[in-house]
């Protein structure tokens, strides 16, 4: 199995994503809310603070991990044959 056929890939890159998604909303959302002197919009805040920050962590995670799957070719990519990937 390659690296780019591993479900765990597919899932941290998937959820960093949705993370990433979700934290730009909370944001927007938090945005207004303090806009308006709501109580909630410090909370919402934070809340995007944090996801933002979980996700782009996920995101270096998988990252190393792509090139951990690199360092371990036998020969550089370019003198692969695409038809033996």
């Amino acid at each position: 199995m390659t690296h780019d056929d591993d479900p765990f890939t597919e899932i941290i890159a998937t959820g960093a994503l949705l993370l990433l998604v979700a934290a730009v909303i909370a944001g927007v959302v938090g945005a207004v809310e303090w806009g308006s002197g709501s109580g909630a919009a410090a909370v919402t805040c934070a809340a995007a603070a944090i996801g933002f920050a979980v996700s782009m962590a996920l995101f270096v995670f998988e990252g190393r991990r792509a090139e951990e799957a690199a360092i371990d070719l036998p020969f550089p990519s370019w003198l692969r044959n695409e038809a033996d990937a």
